[in-house]
């Protein structure tokens, strides 16, 4: 069996800030732990730039599939795009 690497951590957060951090993770596409987890390694300078950069080149990807396909943002395209409902492109 694998050594644990991660250990539980409980902490309490105000509801506006527990929102903010749960839309954050939505618009990022993350989970509330992966968001919270990523903003602290970023505040401790720990962040992985070639996640980052691997990450955007693969949102690029998508949103060409996507655009291919015919479907587009119902509203302006935000940081990741997907965050945000899909229509097929008027004719």
């Amino acid at each position: 069996m694998e050594r644990q690497t991660t250990s539980p951590f409980t902490v309490r957060l105000d509801s506006e800030l527990r929102s903010a951090l749960e839309e954050s993770a939505r618009n990022n596409g993350n989970s509330l732990q992966v968001e919270v987890v990523n903003r602290l390694r970023d505040s401790l300078g720990m962040v992985n730039n070639d996640d980052e950069r691997i990450r955007r080149i693969a949102l690029e990807l998508i949103r060409d599939e996507l655009s291919k396909a015919g479907l587009v943002p119902d509203a302006p395209e935000h940081e990741t795009g997907f965050s945000i409902p899909m229509q097929r492109r008027k004719a």
